[in-house]
C-alpha cells in the first residue's frame, strides 16, 4: 500500500524545474523544503523520464520476505 506524498504535483514541479534549469542545485532545493537530496534526485529523475505523471505517484515502500 501506498500513503499520500506531502507536496503535490505542482509543489514538486516547481522545485524540480528550478533544479532542472540551473536556478538551484538539487542539494539546495531539497533543503529549501526539508527533503533528502536522494528524494529530490529521484522527483528529477522521474521528470525527467514520464513528465508530470511522473510526479503524481504514491510512495510505496518494496518489502522484500
Amino acid at each position: 500500500m501506498g500513503r499520500k506524498s506531502k507536496f503535490s504535483p505542482e509543489e514538486k514541479l516547481e522545485y524540480v524545474l528550478m533544479c532542472i534549469e540551473g536556478k538551484n542545485s538539487v542539494s539546495h532545493a531539497a533543503k529549501l523544503i526539508g527533503v533528502g537530496k536522494d528524494t529530490m534526485r529521484r522527483w528529477v529523475s522521474n521528470y525527467m523520464s514520464l513528465g508530470v505523471d511522473g510526479l503524481t505517484t504514491l510512495c510505496v515502500r518494496i518489502v522484500v520476505v
